[in-house]
């Protein structure tokens, strides 16, 4: 279906079919973007130790305990929060 029939026929429904669909993509954005986020940070401290250990070799347990010793919830909340806020 080509998008101008999309758009009739929202309007045949009643429908506004600009505000649907920027409200559909709005929530996407506002759901997908922390959880994007959690991958992301995810995977920069797994590629981080890998890292670490073609350096010195070094268990995934130490690695996390020494890298998040003085860190605390609110670190992860803001971050995590930030992108949905501001996209």
């Amino acid at each position: 279906m080509k998008v101008t029939e999309q758009n009739r026929c929202h309007r045949s429904s009643g429908v506004n079919p600009y505000k649907f669909l920027a409200f559909t993509r709005i929530l996407a954005c506002i759901l997908m973007l922390p959880l994007l986020t959690l991958a992301a940070d995810f995977c920069g401290v797994l590629f981080g130790w890998i890292a670490e250990t073609l350096v010195e070799p070094v268990s995934f347990h130490r690695f996390i305990d020494q890298g998040f010793v003085g860190a605390t919830f609110s670190d992860f909340l803001a971050p995590i929060l930030e992108p949905p806020c501001s996209a």
